[in-house]
């Protein structure tokens, strides 16, 4: 792509994060994403067929980067002493586990009027569905526990305790640390 379409795609980007963060998602329209991006009806469509491929593209963006093991992406995060290796096939503690939870909870709060925009509008089940999606490919590279238990019942019951722990953080305005709220997890999860 070049440098032109980048910069237009970006603008498009960013104008969807302010708008997301002033209004519901269903009340924003195309229209409104094209006047804060200041790009023509076509250039939106050029990227982007609807609204929701925008979102979608912005989920895995976000989620690209957060479970990235690029070290460059992440060194100028303030919780960058926090890695996992989410390929790792080795046994997997509960203080590893915690690490990967406060690692994408303080990514959530660097964005959290975006991820809070999000949540409270139509957009959740999109946002929520590429979460569970991104853990449950996280966790299924690493021995979780020595459990009888099937293996997809507990990816499944860990990635939807973190997202309705996200959910809960995000209604009380994300006033517990990321350290604090990996650990609650930890602890209601018991592995």
């Amino acid at each position: 792509m070049d440098r032109r379409k980048i910069k237009t795609k970006k603008a498009i980007t960013e104008a969807f994060n302010t708008l997301i963060t002033k209004k519901r998602y269903e009340k924003i329209s195309i229209q409104n994403i094209i006047d804060e991006a200041d790009v023509g009806r076509s250039t939106f469509y050029e990227h982007f067929g609807t609204k929701d491929d925008l979102l979608r593209s912005r989920c895995h963006e976000l989620f690209e980067h957060i479970f990235s093991q690029n070290d460059e992406k992440t060194t100028n995060h303030e919780f960058s002493n926090c890695p996992f290796d989410p390929l790792s096939k080795e046994f997997i503690n509960a203080n590893a586990l915690k690490k990967i939870f406060t690692h994408i909870l303080y990514h959530f709060l660097q964005e959290k009027k975006i991820i809070k925009g999000i949540l409270y509008g139509e957009s959740k089940d999109i946002f929520l569905g590429y979460l569970r999606k991104y853990l449950a490919d996280v966790l299924n590279r690493i021995e979780l526990s020595k459990t009888d238990l099937p293996r997809d019942f507990l990816t499944n019951h860990i990635a939807g305790s973190f997202i309705e722990a996200t959910k809960w953080w995000a209604d009380g305005n994300f006033l517990i640390s990321p350290i604090n709220l990996g650990e609650y997890l930890i602890q209601v999860i018991k592995i």
